[in-house]
């Protein structure tokens, strides 16, 4: 795991200097070394930086940049299955220095190119590889999106690096925001995975290929993963018990793989159903201790930590956790806008970053459970959707095209709030057409009412502000589907991933994601839904299987999540930061919100209206970024 960052300047103009202050502005990503490296031609000059965290090949034959012939690569992450990769290079002919997973990149490259070598990775990585023969450059993402990568391209120049911090050691790199960013920040509580705060920047996608012609300095796009296309696609032909056993055997070669290091490996066990089966299917290995690692909370509303103790008492590993107080978790959150340096609302990020902290005392490496479930159907939001599906079929076609939404809603709004707005649109409104762009965020956020207020002075007219919404990459026929989907392509690799990314690397500890290796998804995305979701029960599949290695009254409880109670720190110790930061003087000083709206959602949350603790919230880290970054 490590941290890359660099340029491209048709200008000539960047130096050595700045190449290296974007690269050790990524130090907390990898501490054990750095490496600079430039490639200058009469057009073009580019330089590539590297942070490295040692975990696999710790000797310096793994440093980086790594060079192979006229080939050089900066590079995070890790390819699981190079041993493999690498057995088939060298019956192929090709030798190797190295047992690094770096230098399989380069000679797949060489012997495949780079789409067909990408389609044979499996792991989670982003890199940036220069052909100086071909002169060509490549900029290239995972497929779930779990490893970060921006790029930013003005005239000129092109920039690339693991987080933005790195652009803002060039002198030539410009902080403007980006109106479409920024909005659907305030829908979603996070920037979509396609997207960046700053304009002429973005991320590249999750399995996108950037590939720059630097003869030319024209650029293309390759997406070499499209699983949506599954979700429509021949279901699984076999039996539920066939199917649960091919569940199985795919989830321990899952992982398995995200084992491979040559240091040790741990996993975070929170105590619910997913890190409880990564942990004990790792457990079962005869032979193996594995040590795992739990945050809890004194509030006992928020606290899993005794679930979390217990399986790992079943299961037999070293577990250690760590009871925080309020004040310990708060004072992360001044701390928030250096780690996410990119406006990032969701709040659970607090304990990620407090148990990441915990687990690097003891080892470099820690898998999470995150994925499980957008795979296997584990939000309420999926039963409640079936739910209003099943009952608003009952109504003719004609009569609620003519109802009004406000009447639609009373019917069912009062127990699916949001969901039945957005299920009226869809189902009603537009009877014959899918989820769009303007309904979609109402599914993930519900925050439409205020943004036309809140952000005026941006936008001309509310159409204009409509115009930034995203449309996902819809296969699914069904609404159902077309959730499941916007899940796993949004709020996955948007908030999630980037949660974890940030909070472990900011301890210098490498996450790993084993529920979202590739083949797993292709499995998973095949499955038929009632193997996964029924009105009485979530991922059945993996729980079925989750009772094979745990007894079902450890894990058979309601469903917590990773939270922490913001809104009353904010009411109590910490509504200095309110003050501070959302007060009329601090808004009109950056001129982005409008302080009047900004003023009734403060006074709104003050005296207790529940509906605004997300927003209160998103407004708070907003405010918080622009501070530290503008």
């Amino acid at each position: 795991m490590c941290g890359i960052a660099g340029y491209i300047d048709f200008e000539r103009g960047t130096s050595l200097e700045v190449l290296s202050a974007m690269t050790d502005s990524l130090l907390h990503r990898g501490p054990d070394a750095r490496g600079v490296y430039e490639f200058r031609t009469s057009e073009f000059h580019v330089g590539l930086g590297h942070r490295r965290l040692s975990i696999l090949d710790l000797s310096s034959a793994g440093s980086q940049p790594m060079h192979r012939g006229s080939l050089s690569v900066v590079f995070n992450g890790e390819i699981y299955n190079f041993e493999e990769i690498q057995a088939e290079l060298i019956q192929l002919g090709h030798t190797f220095r190295s047992h690094s997973d770096t230098e399989v990149i380069l000679a797949s490259y060489q012997q495949w190119g780079i789409e067909d070598s990408v389609k044979r990775f499996n792991g989670m990585f982003a890199f940036a590889l220069l052909d100086e023969t071909q002169q060509r450059f490549h900029l290239v993402r995972d497929r779930v999106g779990v490893k970060p990568l921006y790029v930013y391209s003005k005239g000129t120049l092109v920039l690339f690096a693991s987080e933005l911090k790195a652009f803002k050691e060039h002198p030539r790199f410009r902080k403007e925001i980006c109106n479409s960013a920024l909005t659907n920040f305030f829908r979603f509580g996070y920037v979509p995975p396609s997207q960046c705060i700053y304009r002429d920047a973005r991320q590249v996608s999750p399995a996108e290929i950037v590939t720059i012609d630097l003869k030319t300095g024209s650029s293309g796009t390759t997406r070499y993963w499209e699983p949506e296309k599954l979700f429509d696609g021949q279901p699984l032909q076999v039996t539920y018990s066939e199917g649960l056993k091919m569940l199985r055997e795919s989830l321990i070669r899952a992982f398995e793989y995200r084992m491979v290091a040559d240091v040790e490996v741990g996993v975070f066990l929170s105590g619910g159903f997913d890190s409880s089966v990564v942990a004990a299917i790792l457990q079962n290995k005869p032979g193996r201790s594995l040590r795992t690692f739990t945050i809890g909370f004194r509030e006992s509303e928020f606290d899993e930590s005794g679930y979390a103790s217990k399986i790992a008492s079943h299961i037999g590993t070293r577990h250690t956790d760590l009871i925080c107080d309020a004040k310990e978790a708060q004072e992360i959150i001044p701390q928030l806008p250096e780690i996410y340096d990119e406006p990032f609302g969701d709040s659970s990020a607090i304990p990620t970053i407090l148990v990441s902290r915990l687990a690097r005392k003891h080892l470099k490496v820690a898998l999470s459970a995150d994925g499980g479930d957008e795979l296997f159907g584990g939000y309420n939001r999926y039963a409640n959707w079936m739910e209003l599906e099943r009952k608003s079929n009952g109504f003719p076609s004609k009569l609620t095209t003519l109802m009004p939404l406000r009447f639609l809603e009373s019917l069912f709004g009062s127990r699916f709030p949001g969901l039945a707005r957005m299920q009226f649109y869809a189902n009603y409104h537009r009877r014959d057409a899918t989820i769009e762009d303007k309904v979609l965020p109402m599914l993930v956020c519900g925050q439409e009412s205020f943004l036309g207020e809140l952000l005026r002075e941006r936008y001309d007219s509310w159409f204009g502000l409509q115009q930034t919404c995203l449309t996902p990459r819809f296969q699914a026929r069904n609404g159902l589907g077309q959730l499941m989907q916007t899940d796993y392509f949004m709020y996955l690799p948007g908030d999630i991933l980037t949660k974890v990314d940030r909070a472990t690397m900011s301890a210098s500890l490498e996450g790993r994601e084993p529920l979202l290796d590739y083949q797993l998804a292709e499995l998973a995305f095949r499955m038929p839904v009632d193997w996964k979701i029924s009105s009485k029960q979530r991922k059945r599949v993996l729980k079925d299987l989750a009772f094979e290695y745990l007894p079902r009254d450890l894990l058979d409880r309601p469903k917590k999540g990773f939270s922490v109670p913001y809104f009353r720190w904010l009411k109590g110790d910490l509504k200095y930061l309110l003050d501070e930061h959302l007060s009329k003087n601090a808004l009109l000083k950056l001129g982005i919100l409008c302080p009047s709206t900004v003023g009734k959602i403060v006074t709104r949350f003050l005296e207790g209206d529940p509906r605004v603790n997300v927003t209160i919230w998103n407004l708070l880290m907003f405010q918080m970024w622009c501070k530290r970054w503008l």
